[in-house]
This record gives structure tokens, sequence and C-alpha cells, in this order.
């Protein structure tokens, strides 16, 4: 008897704590992987991302596959920069992150060049997951105030 009432407790633990499992998160990733000119993998090289308005920086070395992960990234505009003797500086910005998004920036290659010389990206391609069919939008107050709801009843709002 003791042994179903403590079965019936566990249970009802475990389905309270569902919900939590599924629960959304506001963070997102970025990921890629640096190769050099000919397209052989860059291994230890410095990347760094850094949030444009708040300066915090991120640091990882690449795997030995060349590849890097940031996760657990704040929404927000980051500037990314890997260094890796040998080889230009490699520096992209407006790297933008989103709610819920794994930003892929493929390759990045880096070309063989003296320390002193950097490369600077401006422009970038638009983020295209195809990875995942997962997708966030961030909604401001004026577009919910902006919304038509009958009888202004803000529950209407989570219901379109």
């Amino acid at each position: 008897m003791k042994l179903m009432r403590s079965a019936n407790y566990l249970s009802i633990l475990l389905l309270a704590l569902a919900p939590a499992a599924y629960s959304q998160s506001v963070t997102g990733s970025v990921s890629g992987t640096v190769v050099d000119a000919g397209g052989a993998i860059v291994v230890g090289a410095s990347v760094t991302l850094t949030n444009d308005i708040s300066k915090q920086a991120r640091e990882y070395k690449s795997a030995s596959t060349g590849e890097f992960e940031f996760i657990s990234m704040l929404p927000g505009s980051y500037s990314l920069k890997i260094v890796q003797p040998g080889f230009k500086t490699y520096n992209q910005s407006n790297v933008t992150i989103s709610a819920q998004e794994r930003v892929d920036l493929h390759t990045i290659k880096l070309t063989v060049g003296d320390v002193a010389t950097s490369i600077e990206v401006q422009a970038e391609a638009a983020h295209v997951a195809t990875d995942s069919s997962d997708r966030a939008q961030n909604i401001n107050l004026a577009q919910i105030q902006d919304t038509p709801v009958r009888g202004r009843n803000f529950m209407g709002v989570l219901k379109t």
C-alpha cells in the first residue's frame, strides 16, 4: 500500500514538471566551421563573439573538426572575430541572433597572410535555417496594441 502511494506521488510530481521540459527559451546559438583557403580545417583558431551593445565577449577555440558553437546567446547583434597565427584576422559584424534561432555561418575561409593584415566582412547573406523548422519572432508592445481584438480582451491576442 505504501509502495502504491509513493508511486502515485512520484507520477503526480513528474506530471507537474512535464510542462517545464517543453518551455520556450529566449536564447539562440551561433555555429560555423573554420577552414583555410584550400578547404583544410583550422584547429585551435580563437573565435570571439562580442555583443555590439554590451561589449560582452565569449571566446571559443575551434575543435578538431574546425567547428565552433556559441550556445545560450541572448538575442541581439554580435560581431565575430577569428584569429589564428599565420592567417589574416577575420571580422564579421552584424551577426543577428533572435530567440530560439540557430545561426549557422557555414564555412568561414581564412586567408594566409601576415599578422598585421585583417579582413573585415561588411555584408552578410541572409540566414536560412535548413536543419530545423523552428521559427521565432519578437513582438513589441505597439504591435500588440495595434492588433484588432474583439472587445479589447487581452486574452484574444493569445488566440490570434
